[in-house]
């Protein structure tokens, strides 16, 4: 059954999303090494937003997980190992890590999550929470699941991936970059008269290069990342997830993920309102005066 997620526990590297305890609950779970999970090689996926991106790196010595927020300097962990039990919700996992020992005793983090075959959804509870025992950290995930409070990361084609963990690292180069030139700054004397004003960063619809936004279609709508805007001719050049093409938009094809959740809606409802007429033609009939 576990061929089918080579990607399950990326969320190791994100502590926002754990769940802690003093007590070592893997004897109450089915126990999965990572190396018998996850084939060998590199698993690439990046955030619904296009902000995050997630890597794991599987191989015969171990499986490391590498978490990226925008240009920040990637956080790094050692997956474990996999657990999973009939008491949590259907399609939910937890990955598991060993804690540094404290005052109060050796502590066990647990990272639940959900998946299908090209997704993962990491749970993610507000602060870490102590739990004692499954049951309980299944009554947890399952007041995750129906509060929505998860991200969504989408694997990444094994064509781009290349080219999308090039599009982080420049922008944690030109991020390091930012922060060496303000350092600079600071260490030379300021200046006496006229200071220079910043220049501004292109925006439009306030949207600004490097946010990840949604490219409006008929059908569906795309997620990406902006590379480049022209304000003059109103276009937004867009680096496309779904099959790696950058390309320039109208600007009128940007939207937020509010919009496009709303679009999918109305998408629906034409759907629906069509099939109920091709079933029933007497329903769509104009009403008589």
């Amino acid at each position: 059954m576990f061929k089918i997620f080579p990607f399950l526990s990326l969320m190791i590297a994100l502590s926002a999303c754990r769940y802690e305890s003093t007590n070592d609950l893997r004897s109450s779970f089915d126990r999965y090494s990572p190396q018998s999970v996850f084939p060998d090689g590199r698993h690439v996926f990046v955030s619904a937003d296009g902000n995050q991106l997630l890597t794991l790196d599987v191989s015969p010595d171990g499986v490391s997980a590498k978490h990226q927020n925008g240009g920040s300097s990637p956080l790094n962990a050692t997956l474990l190992e996999v657990l999973g039990s009939d008491q949590l919700p259907e399609r939910s996992f937890v990955a598991f890590e060993e804690g540094a020992r404290s005052e109060t005793g050796q502590k066990f983090f647990y990272y639940p999550f959900m998946f299908n075959e090209s997704n993962i959804w990491w749970m993610r509870p507000s602060s870490e929470v102590e739990i004692a025992t499954v049951s309980d950290l299944a009554q947890h995930i399952s007041t995750e699941i129906g509060q929505k409070r998860f991200i969504n990361f989408q694997m990444v084609p094994e064509s781009q991936k290349r080219i999308v963990i090039s599009f982080f690292e420049q922008k944690r180069a030109e991020r390091q970059q930012e922060a060496q030139t303000r350092n600079n700054a600071s260490d030379r004397a300021p200046p006496v008269a006229h200071p220079v004003q910043p220049r501004q960063q292109a925006q439009i619809k306030g949207f600004t290069v490097g946010d990840g936004v949604y490219v409006q279609g008929f059908l569906s709508d795309e997620t990406a990342l902006i590379q480049d805007i022209d304000t003059q001719s109103q276009r937004v050049k867009v680096f496309r997830y779904s099959d790696g093409v950058s390309e320039w938009v109208s600007a009128d094809r940007i939207i937020s993920r509010g919009q496009s959740t709303a679009n999918d809606v109305g998408r629906t409802a034409v759907g629906v309102a069509a099939i109920v007429c091709l079933l029933s033609p007497d329903t769509c009939k104009p009403a008589q005066r």
